[in-house]
């Protein structure tokens, strides 16, 4: 998984349209759509904010960072809806950045095989 070259030859539609995966998500498990939704414009917000090569790093802590930034949100809205205390394991969220990432390229990959031929 290349954390590094994200958007190197993805154009910012791609990755905007790749992120409707969180409402998709949301269909089928309504807790999980949110932060996925959250995750994917973080991913997104760190590629625009790091550019040049060697960045990998340095994007994922970010995303890190502002996630933990907002976990108290979805804290706090899932105990005040529906009165539970919610906990995140950090190691699923470094996974579910790292598979969002590579759901992104996967997106990169699919688009740079296109090919057009008028007829």
């Amino acid at each position: 998984m290349s954390f590094l070259s994200i958007l190197k030859t993805v154009g910012a539609d791609t990755l905007k349209v790749a992120s409707i995966a969180g409402p998709i998500v949301s269909m089928f498990d309504p807790a999980i759509g949110a932060p996925v939704t959250v995750i994917s414009n973080l991913i997104i917000k760190a590629e625009q904010t790091f550019v040049g090569e060697k960045q990998g790093t340095a994007k994922k802590q970010y995303v890190l960072d502002e996630l933990a930034a907002l976990l108290p949100l979805f804290q706090d809205a899932i105990k005040n809806q529906f009165g539970y205390v919610m906990a995140i394991d950090e190691t699923q969220i470094s996974h579910l950045i790292d598979a969002t990432v590579a759901q992104f390229n996967a997106a990169s990959a699919i688009k740079s095989s296109f090919s057009f031929t008028k007829v």
